[in-house]
């Protein structure tokens, strides 16, 4: 799932340099997400990050009625949203191994 924000986020953050990816392949990532990520819209708008930016993630989980939101950065979020619980990819593949 996607919003909108996300995408525009995602689109910003990784064409910084400091990441030192090939913009061909940020743009072949940015088209398959538009091409198979599913857009939801934001049911409110929130400010539960003190990263406003972090928010979205936060609006589309909520929107989408997500089990998780995958982060590399969990510091800045809740360990829970509503029914989302929020992981690092690490505690995704755990969590999908025990069922």
């Amino acid at each position: 799932m996607i919003s909108p924000a996300i995408y525009a986020e995602y689109y910003d953050v990784l064409r910084r340099p400091r990441f030192r990816l090939r913009p061909e392949r940020v743009d072949y990532f940015l088209q398959l997400l538009s091409a198979e990520g599913s857009l939801v819209k934001r049911n409110s708008k929130l400010s539960v990050s003190l990263h406003e930016s972090d928010n979205r993630f936060l609006e589309c989980a909520e929107a989408a009625k997500a089990d998780f939101l995958v982060t590399g950065n969990r510091r800045h979020f809740p360990n829970v949203w509503k029914s989302t619980r929020v992981v690092s990819a690490r505690e995704l593949l755990e969590s999908l191994q025990t069922l």
